[in-house]
């Protein structure tokens, strides 16, 4: 069996209405924990067939994902798991909650306060709080539906509003583009007319005033006349397009400008990747001053995970990694849509062309060689938010 919907009889639409997940290694566990959420719940599912993980997942779609497995560490495996192999995962706004025992309670909330997984139960080898579970469930739903806490949501709305701050100097830029190319355009015109009445002479005149049809060169002349007023009046017409191009655009910019404002009062999210607690430290203490707002993950199957909760407007990845090499999550990362515009600076202590390649390759904005100064960091983190204005430069 992989996966089961547990029914409940006169489900209402609500929170209570919303997928829950329940997923765990033991069939007689699942059928146990989702039969209690059922009393509550109207769509209670379970996935116990390892091979089927991702797929029960991506089926699924559950608001809520319960971790029912016998050991934190099964539970931390079957959602790194999900992370390396279900791009859904990472797009997929959703809480999870971990059921452990007495002895990993204290891991469990280590894991919680680090933002891993959003809550946890203490459910074996007894449950003593019958109603733990469900209520737990039902404030994880709340909070998932709750766009004002969903930190997801706001950080993508800054990054994507950052994104947008630059659209109105690329129109600008664009609009003197297109108006620099017409005034080129207007003085080969002109060249082309003055070459022409050089060579034809009085012909060109008469045609211009026009010359009896008999006459030398009548025809030709005639043709070039039509074709440079007709040119120069098109001219014309494009160059006011241009001009009034802006102010037709101005009833849409002033909320754009509205958004961008709201945005930049939203602080950056910078993702740390860096399994050394010391480099950690560090990075916490010369950017804890700037104004961004900072999430650590320690491995490349937790930043991947992290990904689920929050959308960073930048990454600082370090390359050496105790599971998943730092070039290989950059790949994976930019293999999701949505963070395609995540920026992401390699953190390196190697200087190898190689290695600088592969990155870049792989999708990173940019490198930097430890050991670290505080003046290069700041400096390659703004030059990298930076490269995140609209741009529309003309090829």
């Amino acid at each position: 069996m992989s996966s089961v919907k547990i029914s409940r009889k006169d489900a209402g639409v609500s929170l209570k209405d919303s997928p829950v997940l329940v997923a765990t290694d033991v069939v007689a566990d699942a059928y146990v924990i989702a039969d209690k959420l059922n009393e509550e719940f109207g769509s209670v599912f379970t996935s116990t067939d390892q091979e089927q993980a991702v797929a029960d997942f991506e089926k699924h779609r559950p608001s809520v994902l319960v971790l029912a497995f016998d050991s934190l560490e099964k539970s931390e495996r079957y959602y790194l798991g999900l992370y390396r192999l279900s791009t859904l995962a990472s797009t997929l706004q959703h809480r999870t909650v971990v059921l452990c025992n007495r002895d990993e309670m204290r891991r469990a909330y280590e894991f919680c306060k680090r933002g891993y997984f959003d809550d946890y139960v203490v459910y074996w080898p007894l449950n003593f709080d019958a109603q733990r579970l469900p209520m737990t469930v039902l404030r994880a739903l709340r909070e998932r539906y709750d766009a004002g806490k969903d930190a997801a949501m706001v950080s993508r709305f800054s990054t994507q509003g950052r994104l947008l701050s630059g659209l109105e100097g690329a129109i600008d830029r664009q609009t003197e583009w297109g108006r620099q190319r017409l005034k080129i355009a207007g003085r080969s015109l002109r060249r082309m007319e003055a070459e022409t009445r050089k060579i034809f002479g009085e012909t060109f005149e008469g045609a211009a005033h026009g010359m009896p049809k008999g006459s030398f060169g009548h025809w030709g002349c005639r043709e070039i006349v039509r074709l440079v007023h007709s040119s120069a009046a098109a001219l014309q017409s494009l160059q006011q397009w241009v001009d009034d191009f802006k102010n037709n655009l101005e009833p849409q910019l002033t909320p754009l400008r509205t958004l961008c404002t709201l945005a930049e009062s939203v602080p950056p999210l910078l993702l740390v990747v860096d399994d050394d607690n010391f480099q950690r430290e560090l990075l916490k203490g010369i950017l804890e001053d700037t104004g961004f707002d900072l999430v650590f993950a320690s491995s490349g199957n937790e930043a991947l995970a992290v990904l689920g909760k929050y959308h960073p407007a930048l990454i600082l990845m370090d390359i050496h990694l105790p599971d998943i090499d730092g070039v290989e999550v950059t790949r994976r990362i930019k293999s999701i849509d949505a963070f395609a515009d995540v920026r992401i600076l390699m953190v390196t202590s190697q200087r190898d062309k190689d290695t600088v390649l592969e990155s870049l390759k792989a999708g990173a904005t940019d490198f930097i060689v430890k050991p670290l100064n505080r003046e290069a960091l700041l400096a390659k983190i703004d030059k990298s938010l930076g490269s995140t204005a609209v741009t529309l430069e003309p090829k």
